[in-house]
């Protein structure tokens, strides 16, 4: 229902602003860094075009800190707690367009194809979904020697009878060994480790995207991608007005 729908979203913002938070104290740093240098020119008596210079760059990285203060308070509008009609491909992209700084800061290329779809969902689920998958994506495309590319497509698709829609997000990580590939949607399980092997993940969001699914009666599977070579993860859920 709604109250769980408003759970998952807190939880999945939590897990993004860990995920996340360096490019947000990168983007505090840089600031920092810029106000000083404008600082330094302004007691040196230098050119004020130099100035302005120092303040524009500090301005367009306070935009990108503000960013994820905005991409937190845009998770649980109250519009986004009430199953409606909803334009699926325009609800993915902007999630895309919020998340798009950080996969950039980390030179991850991220591309998507969204078909026009619609359909009767809670907001909040379906950005779980994406947002939770996404990070994931983002952690795992960082820790391999390939070139670093997370591929997002959304489809119509009519699964057992029911109109839904296949929301399906690759990477270009190392993948999930197959022996793995029920256990990682268990809570508190994880393979994200630090440099000495420590698990660092929380464990939980691949529990939450398995938890949307329970609820919504969808359906979720992981392989491998057959053009990036990492993990692809599928998930289909239904229109709740079909």
């Amino acid at each position: 229902g709604s109250q769980a729908a408003v759970s998952r979203t807190l939880a999945t913002i939590g897990i993004a602003s860990a995920t996340f938070g360096h490019e947000t104290q990168r983007g505090l740093d840089s600031l920092r860094a810029t106000l000083e240098a404008a600082r330094l020119l302004l007691q040196n008596g230098d050119d004020s075009e130099d100035v302005l210079g120092e303040l524009e760059k500090a301005i367009r990285e306070s935009e990108r800190v503000s960013a994820w203060g905005a991409f937190a308070l845009g998770r649980v509008r109250r519009d986004k707690r009430v199953r409606r009609t909803t334009d699926i491909a325009s609800l993915v992209g902007s999630v895309l367009d919020e998340i798009l700084p950080a996969m950039e800061a980390s030179s991850i290329t991220l591309h998507h194809e969204l078909e026009s779809t619609r359909a009767k969902v809670f907001a909040m689920d379906v950005e779980c979904v994406v947002i939770n998958l996404l990070t994931n994506a983002y952690y795992f495309s960082k820790h391999s020697s390939r070139e670093r590319r997370v591929n997002v497509s959304l489809a119509p698709r009519t699964f057992q009878g029911r109109r839904g829609f296949d929301l399906c997000v690759a990477d270009s990580g190392p993948g999930i060994a197959k022996e793995l590939r029920e256990r990682i949607w268990d809570p508190l399980f994880t393979t994200k480790t630090d440099e000495r092997g420590k698990s660092i993940g929380t464990g939980l969001g691949l529990a939450l995207v398995n938890a949307v699914v329970q609820d919504t009666e969808g359906s979720r599977s992981v392989d491998s991608d057959p053009k990036l070579r990492g993990a692809r993860f599928t998930v289909w859920l239904p229109d709740a007005g079909a």
